[in-house]
């Protein structure tokens, strides 16, 4: 049976990922068209999506192919501990593999949150819920915390395009982003009902570790108060991001964390 090129990629490359789209009815010649017509003719960076990183990594270059293995690992372990084993499926091949959609990055950050507090002892119950406020939008995951406490949990992915020179800046461009996305994941919710439910991820993309530092007593702070100090209403938690390690393995944690635990 003929194999296109997005297939034999993400075989080579990504083997987990692969073997889940067995079991999927993948258009791999379709995926290749919208590749060749959303990137090449219209000239998007080929980066701009996880078939663009396939082909630099095929080139040999390093960042893809060390952030294409941290998506394998994502992917292998998660598959562990989701008891809902279709619908994660269908929620990481639809993501993956809509190379229309730019932001392929944030269903990365979803699953780097899902892996992050399972890891501290959260019980997966649901992806994408919509029961708990079935007036609103589902929200990501459903959780039980060790203490038997049910929780939502929605992923704010947040991409840094820009130099901040201030902290002052860096605050409004993130509140704003955190308030746009709280505005539009809290209609048909009342406060009071979400105040102990609903919790907030933020996920930054593209940190600079190095120019951040420098903001680091900003990210402790806000990690300590839910973001409660800096009048945000809704439970949000400590800002977590990516890093590496001997400038090749990939690390995800809160930021507030790195500069203590990490050479930085």
């Amino acid at each position: 049976m003929e194999q296109y090129r997005s297939e034999i990629l993400f075989e080579k490359h990504c083997p987990t990922i692969y073997a889940l789209t067995k079991k999927a009815k993948i258009d791999w010649k379709g995926l290749d068209y919208d590749f060749e017509a959303n990137h090449l003719k219209l000239g998007i960076a080929t980066e701009a999506n996880i078939v663009g990183l396939l082909l630099h990594a095929e080139s040999g270059e390093q960042f893809p192919i060390y952030f294409l293995r941290y998506c394998e690992f994502l992917a292998k372990n998660l598959q562990k501990i989701s008891k809902e084993k279709r619908k994660f499926r269908e929620i990481l091949i639809g993501k993956i593999t809509n190379f229309k959609d730019l932001n392929y990055l944030n269903p990365i950050g979803e699953l780097a949150v899902l892996k992050k507090l399972t890891d501290y002892g959260y019980e997966l119950i649901r992806i994408e819920d919509k029961i708990c406020f079935p007036s609103a939008k589902p929200k990501d995951f459903l959780f039980r915390t060790p203490q038997n406490k049910e929780i939502l949990i929605e992923v704010v992915n947040i991409h840094i395009k820009d130099d901040f020179q201030t902290l002052n800046n860096l605050k409004i461009f993130l509140f704003g982003k955190m308030k746009e996305k709280i505005e539009k994941e809290t209609v048909g919710i009342d406060l009071s009902e979400a105040n102990d439910k609903l919790f907030f991820q933020p996920v930054l993309w593209h940190v600079d570790l190095i120019k951040f530092k420098e903001f680091k007593d900003f990210f402790k702070e806000f990690s300590s108060t839910f973001g409660k100090s800096f009048e945000l209403n809704y439970n949000i938690l400590g800002f977590c991001t990516f890093g590496t390690i001997d400038k090749k393995d990939f690390i995800f944690g809160e930021l507030s964390t790195f500069y203590d635990r990490y050479n930085i």
